[in-house]
């Protein structure tokens, strides 16, 4: 039951026997203040041995009639053990507490007085709550177990970049080397591992890789992370020739140089790996036209083909123009040395042009007769570019003379007995009733010998026309007569005799 109030008490343990006289004889412990009604302290009890208690009423008469000791599990001041206390990684060691009345261990929550670890990765430190009697009283003790673990190290690679346009084997040799860079030591049975999904592609890019090293002791992960670099590709640049015109009318060979002078200013840099190719099927023809081509530019790395196309072009050759001269009619009668001379001024007034390397020719065997005729012509005019052959005919004409008309004199008889010269005369005017024309530069002459005789007789005149063209001669004959005298009847005088003198003017 309670105490009376105002009951104050003190209370003292001995090891008997007590002796009022001298309290601090065989003294062993007290609860070192007065207190009302209970107290609890603790004495140590050597082993088997008896104690004296002694409750002192510090205000005589207030204590109480009887009172109940208790004696709980003695306290044991002594520290919790751990066996081992050192370890390596992963080891259990064995946690034993002093005795008491109940215990809490933490971490974990065990109940017993000893205790044996979960294999330990980290210095750890152990607390034991233990309990004491039924007052409630608790005292909490700890123990560290250490756990040795050497100091985890972990390098990884250096973050790297390596030049673009290498192999795909090239690239996964250097990142496969790279990779082996990475290190790590420490803790115990540690393993290092990556997350690598494979190497850059060779075209350029990066591979950013996390290196983990586990090991059984904290920290049981350590990271670090480091990039493998491939440099881009550099930009793709393709540059195609000007398109380009070059004038006609030069060698082939000329042309085929040209245009393969203009093929190599195309350029193409960038990529990797590049190979520049085009299409061409040669050059355009001399005589005109046009090449398109197609440069590519491949490269092992993306954009794998860039096209560009360019025109190398040859200009037409000019259109032909072939003009004959016209067709032309020169007078007849001219001397064959001037109808040359038109002849070949005539010719002269043909003319070409456009083709290439056109020449102009013709097929005259010389000009037509003076006399007249024609000749026709044929103009050629041949260029090394189509139309090859270029013809037209014209025609030359000398006039034909006219036709050539001779007219003799008539015949003619004339009276006899006239004087000699009277013949001649009338025999001359006679020849000149001749006439002739036509031809060319037409003569006309006759081989008259002179008149017939006065006394008769006939002269046979051929007249000739002579022409310088056909027919060159043409004759006709007339004749031309006197009359012959009337025969001579000759009637003498009879022979008569007259008389002598008489006068001579009578005899006459």
């Amino acid at each position: 039951m309670p105490p009376p109030v105002g009951t104050t008490l003190f209370s003292a343990a001995y090891t008997p026997p007590f002796n009022p006289a001298s309290l601090c004889a065989n003294y062993l412990g007290d609860h070192g203040s007065s207190f009302p009604g209970f107290a609890f302290y603790q004495v140590t009890v050597p082993a088997n041995g008896t104690i004296d208690v002694v409750v002192h009423e510090v205000n005589v008469g207030t204590g109480c009639s009887s009172y109940q000791l208790t004696v709980d599990m003695p306290r044991d001041l002594s520290l919790i053990t751990a066996s081992p206390s050192v370890l390596n990684c992963s080891g259990t060691s064995v946690l034993t507490a002093p005795v008491a009345n109940s215990y809490v261990w933490s971490p974990g929550g065990a109940t017993t007085s000893s205790i044996t670890t979960s294999p330990l990765v980290a210095t750890t430190k152990f607390y034991a709550t233990m309990g004491y009697g039924n007052a409630g009283c608790t005292r909490q003790d700890s123990v560290t177990v250490t756990v040795n673990s050497t100091p985890i190290t972990l390098n990884c690679p250096t973050n790297t970049t390596v030049a673009a346009c290498q192999t795909q084997s090239a690239v996964n040799l250097q990142f496969a080397a790279w990779l082996a860079t990475a290190s790590g030591s420490g803790g115990s049975n540690g393993v290092l591992t990556n997350n690598n999904t494979g190497a850059p592609s060779a075209c350029g890019g990066s591979t950013t890789v996390t290196f983990t090293y586990t090991n059984d002791c904290v920290p049981l992960t350590t990271t670090c992370q480091s990039t493998f670099t491939v440099s881009s590709a550099p930009p793709v640049n393709l540059s195609c020739p000007t398109n380009t015109t070059v004038a006609a009318c030069q060698t082939q060979a000329a042309v085929n140089t040209q245009f393969a002078t203009w093929l190599a200013t195309a350029t193409a840099s960038g990529g990797c790996n590049g190979v520049l190719t085009n299409n061409n099927t040669g050059a355009p023809s001399a005589c005109g036209g046009s090449t398109t081509v197609t440069f590519t530019y491949t490269s092992s790395c993306s954009p794998i083909t860039t096209t560009c196309q360019s025109t190398f072009t040859v200009s037409a050759a000019p259109t032909v123009v072939l003009t004959c001269p016209t067709n032309t009619t020169v007078a007849a009668c001219q001397t064959q040395s001037a109808v040359n001379t038109q002849f070949a001024t005539w010719l002269a007034n043909s003319s070409a042009s456009g083709g290439c390397n056109g020449v102009l020719t013709n097929n005259n065997t010389g000009a037509p007769s003076a006399c007249g005729g024609s000749t026709t012509v044929t103009f050629t005019y041949n260029s090394s570019c189509a139309p090859a052959i270029t013809t037209c005919q014209a025609t030359f004409t000398v006039a034909a003379p006219s036709t050539v008309t001779l007219t003799c004199p008539t015949n003619t008889t004339v009276a006899a007995c006239q004087t000699q010269a009277a013949v001649n005369l009338q025999f001359a005017t006679w020849l000149a009733t001749a006439s002739a024309s036509g031809g060319c530069n037409g003569v006309l002459t006759n081989n008259n010998t002179g008149a017939p005789s006065a006394c008769g007789g006939s002269t046979t005149v051929t007249f000739t026309y002579t022409s310088s063209c056909a027919p060159v001669t043409t004759t006709c004959q007339a004749t031309f007569t006197v009359s012959a005298a009337p025969a001579v009847v000759l009637t003498c005088p009879t022979n008569t005799t007259v008389a002598a003198c008489r006068t001579q003017a009578a005899d006459q």
